[in-house]
């Protein structure tokens, strides 16, 4: 029992899964209903703009607890080195420090978006003009997240072994960055390499759920009387807006339970081809 959640926590947040959710937003047409979901959006951007602090604060928490699970999954799924070493902890070894380093880069994130905010105030009252300000936000959230999964895994794909061999957190994170410096060329060559791959993956995937979209539309399956459907909240009241993130969370992880066959095969991939961070 203890092996299948194992194996189920990995699937729905090991390695680079949730990538797809941030490059391309899966139509998630298993579980939403398209309809209640596009008012709320909409709702949210206009008449209920004074919702979206609670909104983002959400998904900041919810991206946090992500990471979290997703280095224990790591940790889980990791064989333990035989060693003199003292063995290490995945709560105090792992996930302590790597909470205060997300700490740390949601901190900068914060400082950084208050003096675009702080510019922007100063534009638009000399000149005027109101800039996008939201939007621009919400690009910079979006892609801040993609760059945290993507550094999130490479870390840990060099880290973890080091941490279950008995090194401390220190040690095996000064190894990560020597390794990055050292042999930049192959680090960054393989990562780069994994990237495209890991793009592909989530092409084909995209692909996949629009095929049965179109399915659904010439009338060849029907998904509109789909009793699992999630329906939205009109997002009047900050409570609303909270059960509707997480209706949003919950349908991420169901698109990461669906994605992690392409992950589980060209993480076998990579290992063939030798195409491993750690050397």
């Amino acid at each position: 029992m203890r092996s299948i959640f194992k194996q189920l926590l990995y699937c729905i947040f090991g390695e680079w899964n949730g990538i797809q959710n941030l490059i391309a937003f899966p139509v998630l047409v298993f579980v939403f209903e398209q309809t209640s979901f596009g008012k709320w959006a909409v709702g949210l951007f206009s008449l209920h703009r004074y919702n979206m602090p609670v909104f983002l604060y959400l998904i900041f928490l919810l991206f946090m607890l992500f990471v979290i699970i997703k280095a224990l999954s790591q940790w889980l799924v990791t064989p333990t080195s035989k060693t003199s070493l003292p063995q290490t902890h995945v709560g105090k070894d792992l996930l302590l420090p790597l909470i205060l380093r997300l700490h740390y880069g949601i901190l900068l994130l914060f400082f950084s978006l208050m003096i675009v905010f702080m510019l922007k105030s100063g534009y638009s009252f000399v000149f005027r003009r109101d800039l996008p300000f939201f939007s621009a936000f919400l690009f910079v959230v979006r892609y801040s997240m993609i760059f945290c999964l993507v550094y999130v895994y490479a870390f840990l794909d060099v880290v973890t072994p080091k941490l279950k061999s008995g090194h401390t957190f220190t040690t095996s994170a000064r190894y990560f960055y020597l390794t990055a410096a050292k042999h930049w060329k192959r680090f960054f060559l393989i990562l780069i390499v994994q990237i495209i791959l890991i793009l592909v993956t989530i092409t084909v995937f995209e692909k996949i759920v629009g095929f049965i979209e179109n399915l659904n539309g010439w009338g060849i399956i029907s998904m509109t009387d789909n009793p699992i459907q999630f329906r939205f909240l009109e997002g009047k009241s900050s409570l609303e807006t909270a059960i509707n993130t997480l209706v949003i969370a919950l349908g991420f992880l169901i698109s990461n339970l669906l994605y992690s066959p392409f992950m589980l095969l060209f993480k076998k991939g990579f290992k063939i081809l030798k195409l491993n961070l750690n050397g």
